[in-house]
């Protein structure tokens, strides 16, 4: 069995803490966590990590696992995955800024939400998921044809630590197999606490800011 690199099993191990995974179930995501990383030496993975873990659950059911299993080791693999991009998002944050498009390459090419207009050879710009709808240009109004474009959640912005948690979030959903209208939503929510907070660090935020923003 495949050993995991201790600087990867610390960042999971605290993804797990954060995400309340209780203590006793822990030693069982690591479990799961060595399994995958044994299954992806073994194997040739597709890019798309949605297809990493329906593989890897594939394989753990021919093995004889229960469902109960499966679903635990996926959700050790979805924060596997998490543990990276948090990763991702510390090392981009320490380094200077140097262009608008500097946040947003540091992380790693996801796959497209199921109904994302996105095809071969098309680049995504400035996106986390482009809407059908081609980009407003700049200095045009948001609203193009009557209708408000409720895509601007995922355009990169002046604050780069922010677009940095929107990328984060939306890996999260995709990786948990949830839809792009989710991820919208979920983005929406991201955007109005930033904007309630008037774009403050995000790593300066407290339980405080939740609470202030719940009662308002």
């Amino acid at each position: 069995m495949i050993s995991i690199n201790p600087k990867i099993l610390a960042g999971f191990d605290n993804t797990l803490k954060m995400r309340q995974v209780p203590f006793l179930l822990r030693p069982d995501y690591r479990k799961w966590l060595r399994y995958f990383l044994d299954f992806q030496a073994k194997y040739p993975q597709p890019s798309e990590r949605s297809a990493q873990v329906r593989l890897f659950s594939d394989k753990l059911r021919s093995k004889g696992q229960t469902e109960p299993q499966v679903t635990q080791a996926a959700d050790a693999v979805s924060l596997f995955f998490t543990s990276q991009q948090k990763e991702m998002a510390v090392r981009s944050s320490i380094r200077p800024v140097t262009a608008p498009q500097a946040v947003i390459q540091d992380v790693p090419e996801q796959p497209s939400m199921p109904g994302c207009a996105d095809s071969p050879g098309r680049k995504v710009s400035g996106m986390v998921c482009e809407p059908p709808e081609p980009p407003v240009p700049e200095g045009h109004s948001w609203r193009r044809k009557g209708r408000y474009d409720d895509w601007r959640c995922l355009r990169k912005t002046e604050y780069p630590a922010w677009d940095s948690i929107v990328v984060l979030l939306a890996d999260e959903i995709k990786a948990r197999h949830y839809s792009r209208k989710t991820l919208q939503h979920y983005a929406n929510w991201t955007r109005k606490f930033q904007s309630f907070l008037s774009h403050k660090d995000p790593a300066q935020l407290s339980s405080q800011d939740v609470k202030s923003y719940l009662t308002y």
